[in-house]
């Protein structure tokens, strides 16, 4: 699947991260805590953290606005294009998995109710 679609990965990472997390923290802050139930935000601020969401998931989407919105495409020029590097750089940072065992072998360990025990076992066997 990469080869034909060379940043389809970096979608697919991005696509998730920001479409499950960071997007609806920002559009429903109340839900994640970020604001008090004290507060509340007016329907015009409502809007337009929906339109930074939109931005944001765009942007890690790696896509520009189209006809659909065509209200929202002096962004494509103003931030879109000006950030896909960065963009890029941070999904590839995000799915980065670093090597945590050793090559040769791997400890894991397993809670059994009080006991704990540790089973080590060899890689390749």
């Amino acid at each position: 699947m990469a080869e034909p679609f060379p940043d389809s990965q970096l979608t697919t990472v991005g696509g998730f991260f920001f479409l499950r997390f960071v997007c609806p923290s920002l559009v429903t802050p109340e839900r994640f805590g970020i604001i008090g139930p004290d507060l509340s935000l007016t329907p015009t601020h409502k809007r337009n953290i929906i339109l930074v969401s939109k931005i944001i998931q765009n942007l890690s989407n790696q896509l520009e606005f189209g006809n659909k919105e065509a209200f929202m495409q002096p962004v494509n020029e103003r931030f879109i294009r000006r950030n896909l590097g960065r963009m890029r750089k941070h999904l590839a940072d995000l799915a980065y998995v670093r090597e945590c065992f050793p090559s040769s072998s791997f400890y894991l360990s397993i809670s059994l109710s009080r006991s704990y025990t540790t089973v080590a076992a060899a890689a390749g066997s």
